[in-house]
């Protein structure tokens, strides 16, 4: 008479293989890992996107208030007020590249077809590759006022020149601009030199205004979702910690 394999359908009904059981477990810890990446990732975006709306508004207040807008209006004004003045850059600026005085280039980039992945590679774009922006002097109403520092940003530049899959585009001696700075000593530390009006310039300032509402509500939405998914990362563990406090509670009762 056969005995009964008792033992075979007791392991099989009551205890799981620990195969099965280490990859519940490992899954478990997956998901924990990425959910609390994805909240970080979303917390520091949200933060980021508030400190440049906090950025631009402090721009826009700043040039919104009355600035400092003919040469006569800097002779003994405090350093650090806002510029905003337009002239010519001066005739006798020495120029580089295509008789550019002050430029930036650009290089196209063509990338390959599919990167190394296999996926789609980006779309072809201009990249830049380099620049020149030297102090210089700007001549406006007869006065000449100087340019003192480098490394401004150039925008609406008023001249281009292509060669192939390469080109700059700047200004040139004589050139009307709009520099938007700050008083220094010596004359003025510019921030960026316009090619546009001031009306565009006021513009562009309002164009901001209205974008400062859209980023911090976008940096507050961020941080909620990322708050949130940090929330359903942590609650587990709080609940682990609670039940080893109460079983340390117990058993101490018991003793």
């Amino acid at each position: 008479m056969r005995p009964k394999p008792r033992s075979r359908r007791h392991s099989k009904g009551s205890n799981p293989p620990n195969r099965e059981v280490d990859r519940e477990g490992d899954g478990r810890r997956e998901k924990q890992v990425i959910l609390m990446s994805v909240s970080l990732v979303l917390l520091t975006l949200g933060g980021l996107s508030l400190l440049m709306a906090n950025q631009t508004a402090s721009v826009v207040r700043r040039f919104s208030n009355p600035a400092i807008q003919s040469a006569s209006d800097l002779r003994g004004a405090a350093r650090g007020r806002a510029v905003v003045l337009r002239g010519q850059i001066d005739q006798q600026t020495l120029a580089s590249y295509w008789g550019l005085a002050l430029y930036y280039c650009e290089q196209f980039d063509a990338p390959p077809q599919t990167n190394r992945f296999g996926g789609r590679s980006l779309s072809p774009r201009w990249v830049r590759c380099e620049s020149f922006r030297p102090p210089f002097i700007l001549v406006t109403n007869g006065e000449r006022v100087p340019i003192i520092n480098g490394h401004y940003a150039i925008e609406q530049p008023s001249a281009v020149r292509e060669l192939g899959r390469f080109r700059c585009a700047g200004f040139r001696p004589g050139d009307e601009v709009l520099v938007i700075g700050n008083t220094a000593k010596g004359g003025i530390s510019a921030g960026k030199v316009f090619g546009g009006t001031r009306a565009e310039f006021w513009k562009t300032l309002e164009e901001q205004r209205a974008l400062i509402v859209v980023e911090r509500r976008m940096g507050l939405l961020l941080m909620g979702l990322g708050l949130l998914l940090l929330a359903l990362w942590a609650a587990p563990r709080i609940r682990k910690a609670a039940s080893w406090s109460s079983s340390a509670v117990g058993d101490r009762t018991h003793l």
